[in-house]
């Protein structure tokens, strides 16, 4: 720990417990954003990884937090990484078999159960990826003022 954040440690933790956990929270959010931007102006690969990252590590500050009123944003969180998990999962599997196939000594049956894998993998990450921009849409709706009012309501003491 350098000597700067060393000397705020005391000055964070003697702030109430809620009022870190809104920081905290409000943080992850615009994170989460601004990576939500990123990701729908040019979607990637690597751009998608970031952002679903960044939504667990929103979905874990709301969990932590414990506000009850917070469920449904929750739930969204929750919906939204699945599916763009989906997607992300779909691609490398299929990325995963095509490499293998092509670098091993396989017989002519293995071959072909391997193509048709390659070919269904391939087609889950195609239908995955026409969904996309409804994915992202869905997150859009997350924003901190209408969130704040939620957790101001059933947050932890």
């Amino acid at each position: 720990m350098t000597e700067s954040l060393a000397s705020t440690w005391p000055q964070k933790l003697s702030r109430p417990a809620p009022t870190v956990a809104l920081s905290v929270i409000r943080l992850a959010l615009r994170e989460f954003r601004a990576a939500l931007a990123d990701a729908a102006a040019k979607p990637s690969p690597r751009r998608l990884h970031e952002l679903r990252i960044a939504g667990k590590r929103l979905r874990y500050g709301l969990e932590l937090h414990g506000g009850a009123d917070a469920k449904g944003t929750l739930r969204r969180l929750q919906r939204f990484q699945d599916r763009l998990g989906d997607y992300l999962d779909a691609r490398i599997a299929a990325a995963t078999v095509r490499k293998l196939r092509a670098a091993s000594d396989f017989d002519s049956t293995a071959r072909a159960a391997l193509g048709a894998l390659v070919k269904s993998l391939a087609h889950e990450a195609r239908t995955r990826a026409d969904e996309l921009p409804q994915v992202l849409a869905s997150a859009e709706v997350i924003r901190w003022k209408t969130l704040k009012g939620k957790l101001a309501k059933g947050g932890r003491k």
